[in-house]
């Protein structure tokens, strides 16, 4: 699994905040780079899961049972909740 690089660079920087005089400035941009490295991971992480369930669903029709069709049928059927957020009970 990789790590993101600018983690490391965020860490470092809010390290040394102590030091600086105007510490709004490094802040903002800590918060800016914590969030482009955020956001970087998430689209990793997309496109692993997507090469994933591309593996899956080519493998699983030589397989005794087809799992995540069979889930994928539920969850569009009327058997699942198709709306997931808000919950209802809020």
């Amino acid at each position: 699994m990789s790590k993101c690089p600018a983690s490391s660079t965020v860490n470092t920087g809010l390290a040394a905040l102590p030091g600086g005089k105007n510490l709004r400035w490094y802040v903002a941009a800590a918060r800016v780079v914590f969030a482009l490295s955020w956001r970087w991971l998430l689209q990793s992480y997309r496109k692993l899961n997507s090469a994933k369930f591309e593996v899956i669903n080519a493998i699983e029709p030589r397989l005794p049972f087809q799992l995540f069709s069979d889930e994928w049928d539920r969850v569009k059927s009327k058997e699942a909740p198709l709306k997931l957020w808000p919950p209802r009970d809020l």
